[in-house]
């Protein structure tokens, strides 16, 4: 890291605990416990309402609208009293491109160094068309210093037209409050499959649940541990869809609390229909866990070279098959647990920090 240096992070920040905001709030800590003589804020563009609480598309245009006037009035007032060197933009796409080209256009205007963090897996299929979305990327790539690709697909679609301006660098994360990972040569652990994220349709709830149905008449021994925040209406749907038999809703947790849970399971599972780099997929292969995720974002890439299982995203059968596959072979669990605990370590934060200290000081 360079001495003396300010940086600006605009972000989602928990609460509500998700990707992007875990990626700041691990990324903030290392700097303030660690880093020397770098400063650092930021500013908060984490909605007022989760996805689980309801948000329609009123919510998002609006609450964009607005997010747009306070993340502008409060940059304006730290270029002022702050000074930052550079500034770091989290982005999800979609509505929140018309909040950064904003900000980017009034960073290019008072010369400030500025990166745009591109934090979701649809980039490649966007820039394609000639969409709305595709046309506000290209505007916000035209205004940005650097474009930071998490994925090998965003970095190819982006490097085509601003090669001087890409990198691809992959998603970190923090071991510091990792627990100890169990069961690494045990045949069986807990005759567990887990499941860590946001309880919607589009992280394949649907499919894992009704996947299930049919292993747990199979294998009635094992149980689903399904880990995250839920929405009652969305989760009385479910109930009158599915059998719930053997399968435990936990519901949201602490961070550590939540590590712990996956820790005892002998199987993780992320069935999502979209990503971007899951920072969950790391910390279940930090843990040693045998590893199904559809084939989605950048869960190819980090579950490569037999590291973990990939499968099609909404495929019940595909789901269904590979548990069926890892419940009745402990070797291919224990193998696929040891490989992924041993490429974890290169997604460590303070490997992946090196390189974004590159980019925000160069």
């Amino acid at each position: 890291m360079v001495n003396n240096m300010k940086i600006l992070f605009i972000t989602p920040f928990p609460p509500p605990m998700g990707g992007i905001a875990n990626w700041a709030k691990i990324v903030t800590n290392y700097i303030q416990e660690n880093v020397k003589d770098v400063e650092y804020k930021y500013i908060n563009t984490a909605p007022r309402k989760r996805s689980t609480e309801g948000r329609s598309l009123f919510n998002r245009v609006f609450g964009g609208f607005f997010s747009i006037i306070r993340t502008k009035k409060q940059l304006k007032k730290d270029l002022k009293n702050f000074k930052p060197d550079v500034v770091h933009i989290n982005t999800s796409g979609s509505l929140a491109l018309f909040r950064d080209i904003k900000v980017l256009k009034l960073l290019k205007k008072h010369n400030v160094r500025s990166v745009l963090h591109i934090r979701y897996g649809r980039v490649p299929d966007v820039l394609k068309t000639n969409s709305l979305e595709s046309r506000l990327l290209n505007k916000a790539f035209n205004l940005v210093s650097k474009i930071i690709a998490i994925d090998a697909k965003t970095y190819d679609s982006i490097k085509a037209k601003y090669a001087d301006k890409v990198v691809n660098i992959p998603n970190p994360f923090s071991a510091e409050n990792m627990p100890e990972a169990r069961c690494l040569s045990k045949d069986t652990c807990s005759f567990k499959v887990s499941y860590l994220g946001w309880v919607v349709k589009t992280k394949g709830i649907e499919e894992l649940i009704s996947s299930w149905n049919e292993i747990s008449k199979i294998y009635p021994d094992w149980n689903l541990d399904i880990i995250g925040p839920y929405n009652d209406e969305y989760f009385n749907e479910l109930k009158q869809k599915f059998s719930f038999n053997n399968i435990n809703i936990i519901g949201e947790l602490p961070h550590n609390e939540a590590m712990d849970k996956i820790n005892d399971s002998d199987i993780f599972i992320l069935p999502s229909y979209t990503e971007g780099f899951p920072n969950v997929i790391l910390e279940a292969m930090y843990l040693g866990k045998a590893i199904i995720a559809t084939n989605v974002g950048a869960i190819p890439e980090i579950l490569e070279n037999g590291t973990g299982i990939v499968i099609e995203s909404k495929s019940v059968k595909d789901i269904t098959n590979n548990l069926d596959l890892l419940i009745n072979n402990s070797n291919m669990r224990i193998d696929f647990g040891m490989k992924a605990k041993e490429k974890s370590k290169q997604y460590l934060l303070e490997n992946i920090l090196k390189d974004y200290s590159k980019i925000w000081f160069e």
